[in-house]
């Protein structure tokens, strides 16, 4: 953890957690500082924590050959506050980097919304040294990679993930996934085929918004309207970053 700071007379930092790291430019071959700016209304503007996760793919297969020990860092955002929103505790995150002569210019990350693997644009500070400015709400991370050549962990060798939407895996966006989305509707101890989407064990509102953002990829119209609103956890952003955590291990 980057540890932030609170007020006790004046500002002071906060103390680091028990058995928890103090992040240090060590800990990462091409991280050399994290800093945060608190953009929220809360912690009297002092930045708050930033917690820093390494993780490394579970497989040799999961990616490419030369590839089974790259590095997965996850940056989350670690001030909250009891009586706030996660906007009102929203910070910027500044990572800088030395990529040195690995000729690594930018990251790959695992977009929360979509499950999709997306590049990631930096900063060009000179030389080998490049910047990113991440914006980030109270207790909300991002999983990233430095984009080398390595495959993103995808699954074992022949594995494609499911297509976001495609509750009969079928590889179309469509009818039979609308149906039996319906059919579902409200159950409870749910699996993917039963159209629960975002693994939560309900099928309900947010596994049928990933039906109908996915549509396009197989039909035309829009889908119809789902039943009516259910109870279930707002789980939706972080649909992607649960169904790769079987694929990762922590780094020791």
């Amino acid at each position: 953890m980057k540890m932030g700071r609170h007020l006790d007379g004046g500002p002071v930092f906060n103390d680091l957690p028990a058995g928890v790291s103090s992040w240090n430019s060590v800990a990462d071959p091409y991280i050399t500082d994290i800093t945060a700016t608190n953009l929220g209304s809360k912690n009297d503007g002092l930045e708050g924590d930033v917690i820093v996760g390494y993780l490394k793919p579970l497989d040799p297969s999961f990616t490419d050959p030369g590839y089974e020990d790259d590095i997965y860092f996850m940056i989350v955002n670690g001030l909250s506050d009891a009586t706030g929103l996660a906007s009102e505790a929203s910070q910027q995150i500044r990572l800088d980097f030395n990529f040195l002569a690995s000729g690594i210019t930018s990251l790959e990350r695992l977009n929360r919304d979509t499950g999709l693997i997306e590049p990631v644009s930096l900063i060009f500070d000179g030389g080998s040294l490049y910047h990113l400015d991440l914006i980030l709400d109270g207790g909300t991370g991002d999983l990233f990679k430095f984009n080398n050549p390595g495959t993103f962990v995808s699954g074992p060798s022949g594995y494609i993930p499911p297509l976001p939407g495609d509750v009969n895996d079928d590889g179309l966006v469509g009818a039979v996934d609308v149906s039996r989305s319906i059919t579902s509707w409200g159950m409870t101890g749910a699996s993917r085929t039963d159209g629960d989407l975002n693994a939560d064990g309900i099928v309900g509102e947010a596994d049928y918004a990933l039906v109908k953002a996915y549509w396009a990829w197989g039909a035309g119209t829009l889908p119809p309207e789902p039943p009516g609103p259910t109870p279930e956890p707002a789980t939706l952003g972080m649909l992607g970053l649960g169904g790769l955590a079987a694929l990762l291990k922590r780094r020791p």
